[in-house]
C-alpha cells in the first residue's frame, strides 16, 4: 500500500465535526505504516507467521472463556452475546455430521455456548434463553470479546421504562458493561 496515497484519502482524514472529539482527543487519528521485506527475509517463514495469525487469535479468546462466562460472537447482523456452557476444544467429528454447525472446519477450536436474547428499544440489555434451549456450537475463531462483563439492573445500571419493565425484570435482564459494549462495538465493524 502506497502510504502517501492513503493518507491523501478523505476516508482516512480526521473528522472535523466528531461529536466524540472531546473524549477521543487525537485517538480517532489514522496512524500509516509503511513495511518493506529484509533482504534477508526467509519468505516461508514469513507466510508460516501469518498463517499463524488466527491460531494466536483463538489462543487468547480460548485462555479467557470462562464456563457460565459472556462473551460477544459475531454474526451477519452484528454481534451475539453468548453464555458459555463448555471449555474450548477442538471439533473432532466431520462437521458436516454436527447439526447447526456451518463453515466450521475440522479440528478447528469450538465451544458450546446459548444465546442471550436482546431487548428491543434496550440498548445492550438482553435475557436468557430458556432453559430448554439447547447449547450451539460457535467456532472460537468468530469470538468478537471472549470475557464480557455484564450487569443487572441497579441504580446505576436501569432498565429504560416500557410498558412490559415488570414482565424483562422478571426474566432477569443483563446488559453488557459499557467499556465492553465500546469494545465490542470497535471490533465489530458490521454494528
Amino acid at each position: 500500500m502506497n502510504v502517501d496515497k492513503a493518507c491523501g484519502q478523505e476516508k482516512f482524514q480526521t473528522p472535523d465535526e466528531c461529536f466524540s472529539k472531546d473524549t477521543s482527543e487525537n485517538h480517532n487519528d489514522w496512524k500509516m505504516l509503511s513495511t518493506q521485506p529484509s533482504p534477508d527475509a526467509n519468505e516461508d517463514e514469513v507466510m508460516d507467521l501469518v498463517d499463524d495469525v488466527p491460531g494466536a487469535f483463538e489462543a487468547a479468546a480460548a485462555r479467557e472463556v470462562q464456563i457460565g462466562g459472556f462473551g460477544a460472537c459475531g454474526a451477519e447482523d452484528g454481534h451475539h452475546i453468548v453464555q458459555f456452557k463448555s471449555e474450548p476444544h477442538a471439533l473432532e467429528a466431520d462437521p458436516e455430521d454436527v447439526e447447526g454447525v456451518d463453515l466450521i472446519a475440522a479440528a478447528s477450536m469450538i465451544w458450546e455456548a446459548v444465546c442471550w436474547n436482546p431487548i428491543k428499544r434496550a440498548k445492550r440489555w438482553c435475557t436468557p434463553p430458556p432453559h430448554t434451549t439447547p447449547h450451539r456450537l460457535f467456532c472460537l475463531r468468530h469470538v468478537v470479546a471472549a470475557a464480557v462483563a455484564m450487569e443487572t439492573p441497579s441504580n446505576m445500571a436501569w432498565l429504560p421504562s416500557r410498558r412490559d419493565k415488570a414482565h424483562i425484570l422478571s426474566l432477569n435482564p443483563m446488559r453488557a458493561h459499557e467499556q465492553c459494549h465500546v469494545q465490542i462495538f470497535m471490533l465489530n465493524s458490521k454494528e
